[in-house]
């Protein structure tokens, strides 16, 4: 006790800044997990509305990726970010919206990809179209069946995974993140595709508008 009373005189102590910071973090997360929650709502109703911001993309991705390090690590799976024309990779939207969209993929790619497999994020200007951007993640997961792929950004939907081995996967989640990266990508202009198979990975590719200025 007399140390307790001790730490607790003392904020400054590594212990309590690390208990801070640890706070902080956690009320950050539960703001955001808040406010997505709303706008999941918002998607449902038909009234979902997005910022109209310059967003840079790749300091974005790198963003995404350094925040799902610890993730990345506990599943064993290595994570390539492969970006080309940077400077010309910046879409008129929303930066939260748009983070959670990615986020949602690589949360995706991180859940059904076995451990020892690789993840592939790939951003560029799309060359058959280029006044718009893509950016896919490709993974050497466990794919999507032929049953399944129909319905992947269908709300609430979670399909029936299942590892390379044929064993059945418990679809964590609440099926909802494929549904809200698709209702953000459309949201800013865009579109989200997928192609799999079962038993050899998954590509989703958002196609968004470009905001860069002509060459």
């Amino acid at each position: 006790s007399e140390v307790l009373a001790s730490q607790s005189q003392q904020p400054n102590t590594p212990i309590n800044q690390r208990l801070l910071e640890t706070l902080t973090r956690n009320v950050d997360t539960l703001d955001r997990m808040v406010v997505e929650l709303l706008d999941i709502s918002e998607m449902g109703a038909g009234t979902f509305a997005v910022r109209d911001d310059r967003v840079r993309l790749e300091p974005l991705l790198w963003s995404i990726v350094s925040s799902a390090a610890a993730e990345l690590k506990r599943g064993q799976l290595d994570v390539t970010l492969m970006v080309k024309d940077a400077e010309r990779l910046v879409v008129s939207g929303d930066e939260q919206r748009l983070r959670w969209a990615f986020g949602h993929l690589l949360q995706n790619a991180i859940r059904y990809t076995e451990p020892g497999g690789h993840l592939f994020i790939m951003a560029g200007i799309d060359p058959q179209n280029p006044a718009y951007l893509t950016v896919s993640l490709k993974d050497t997961g466990v794919g999507i069946s032929e049953k399944d792929l129909p319905h992947v950004f269908e709300r609430f939907y979670r399909g029936e995974p299942r590892t390379k081995s044929g064993k059945l996967l418990d679809p964590r989640g609440l099926g909802q993140g494929l549904f809200v990266a698709q209702t953000v990508s459309a949201a800013h202009g865009g579109s989200l595709s997928a192609r799999s198979a079962a038993g050899d990975g998954s590509i989703f590719t958002i196609m968004l508008p470009s905001a860069a200025p002509p060459d």
